[in-house]
């Protein structure tokens, strides 16, 4: 289904913003990323697409959060009588 298939359904509107519009709302991020400018060309995507939406008046109740990366592992597949997938590491 698209987004604008999604956005139908819950009679909500669409919108997208090209780069140039996410990075004018730099100076209003409260976590630039360099990582994300150096891939996409603005310092941030979500936070400035809502900025970008509420409009110049506009500011956001919670600001982005940045977190250290969790730490993914490959599921665990154990072997009993048939070879079945018993689930994943939990990483504490």
């Amino acid at each position: 289904m698209s987004p604008q298939a999604v956005a139908d359904m819950l009679d909500v509107p669409f919108r997208v913003f090209d780069v140039a519009t996410l990075e004018a709302e730099t100076p209003r991020l409260a976590n630039p990323s360099k990582v994300v400018f150096d891939e996409i060309g603005c310092h941030g995507v979500s936070e400035a697409a809502a900025l970008a939406a509420a409009g110049a008046d506009g500011t956001l109740e919670i600001t982005k959060r940045n977190q250290p990366m969790p730490q993914w592992r490959w599921p665990e597949c154990r072997f009993r009588r048939t070879p079945r997938c018993r689930g994943v590491n939990r990483v504490a």
